[in-house]
């Protein structure tokens, strides 16, 4: 989901690893990084999965090397094809769902790109790759913590931009003073040096 608010069918390989009883390990080497137990060779922490970019691949030495996306696991592990699971995504149901969810919370609307530029660290340090689902779950279970918590990712996603506008401004700023002086030094035929 680079650059703006598009939205895609994939879903998140965190999420389907989580899915499927993945048993994952706490991060040690950046939040995009997480390490499981491989699912076809057994592999003990070999299975490394990589979050911004949607993709896996086992490190074992016994050359399991089993590697691909998100598109691909989902189909090793349902038997499904491609084209199969692409369309299972793309129903009307799953698509009308997420709409919904999207609209619980103007913080569940923030890029995944700003989420990681931003750089907040909660108490858990991998709250941006929580699914929608996983947003639903827990405002069901805890309303106020959770509303506290996505309030808390608003206002400093809020901040945030502001920043990222005056920052803007500020450029803008400079840029045109340069220009004064580069008028003012070629008005007077002053050499800048």
């Amino acid at each position: 989901m680079k650059g703006g608010m598009g939205m895609s069918i994939l879903p998140n390989i965190l999420d389907v690893a989580r899915q499927y009883n993945f048993n994952i390990y706490p991060t040690s080497s950046g939040k995009s990084e997480r390490i499981s137990d491989c699912p076809f060779c057994g592999g003990r922490k070999t299975f490394r999965m990589n979050t911004e970019k949607n993709v896996y691949i086992c490190n074992r030495y016994n050359n399991c090397g089993v590697r691909g996306g998100v598109l691909d696991l989902l189909g090793k592990l349902t038997g499904k094809s491609s084209q199969e699971l692409i369309e299972s995504l793309k129903t009307k149901e799953g698509v009308q769902k997420y709409r919904q969810l999207k609209k619980i919370h103007p913080a569940m609307r923030i890029p995944r790109d700003d989420s990681r530029k931003m750089k907040l660290d909660l108490n858990n340090p991998d709250w941006y790759n929580r699914t929608m689902l996983d947003w639903e779950k827990l405002l069901k279970k805890y309303p106020i913590k959770t509303k506290h918590e996505l309030d808390f990712i608003w206002f400093m996603y809020k901040n945030y931009q502001t920043r990222q506008e005056e920052n803007l401004l500020s450029l803008i700023d400079q840029i045109n003073v340069l220009k004064i002086k580069e008028k003012i030094l070629s008005k007077y035929k002053i050499h800048a040096g």
